[in-house]
């Protein structure tokens, strides 16, 4: 989130769009082959050393396997570079977004609490459903060491159905915040959900 203030200033009306691209470019490229370069040699930057296995691909799982939370060096190293790139490559072709893509752009720190609260919420009801008990979901570190949640998910087509789904019914919401927080320039604190 600190980088994404950071690399904002890169996108002030004021800053060349041909330097932003060259900066974005530079650090993604940078980003990258750092990763490659300690990930490859298991250096500095993640706990679990990467290991050859049976066959390309789950060597490739393997030396991708890095740690999202909390974030490892190499989990960002391999997460910016590629989208740093991936910015300075596409601005140039000027693509017209859809509306929805827009409105998440402008409200990601809001989107990301609210869509926690809605998940957590849902798998709450989800343990109601199954007849379990659902202060279970109340995380803490003696429910996470108990292992009563092991059994409990669901399938990944199930997941990717309920994240499109939260997408759907988040994207209102997003959008009356986005129109509310435009039309209330004076409320200084708006601008950071």
């Amino acid at each position: 989130m600190a980088l994404g203030y950071i690399f904002g200033s890169l996108y002030q009306g004021d800053f060349p769009a041909q330097q932003r691209r060259h900066w974005l470019l530079g650090i993604g490229l940078g980003a990258t082959f750092l990763f490659i370069l300690l990930r490859g040699f298991n250096l500095y930057g993640e706990p679990p050393p990467w290991q050859t296995q049976d066959s390309f691909v789950f060597s490739l799982m393997s030396f991708l396997n890095t740690t999202k939370y909390p974030s490892s060096l190499h989990f960002l190293l391999m997460t910016m570079g590629p989208a740093l790139i991936f910015l300075a490559v596409i601005e140039p072709l000027e693509i017209d977004l859809p509306k929805p893509v827009i409105t998440f752009g402008k409200v990601p720190f809001f989107f990301y609490v609210i869509h926690l609260y809605v998940i957590h919420a849902l798998a709450m009801l989800l343990l109601v459903y199954e007849g379990r008990d659902w202060h279970q979901y109340i995380l803490s570190a003696r429910a996470i060491m108990s292992g009563t949640l092991r059994s409990f998910g669901l399938s990944l087509g199930a997941v990717y159905v309920i994240w499109i789904l939260l997408i759907a019914f988040l994207y209102p919401l997003c959008k009356w915040y986005q129109s509310y927080r435009e039309n209330h320039p004076a409320k200084w604190w708006l601008r950071y959900l």
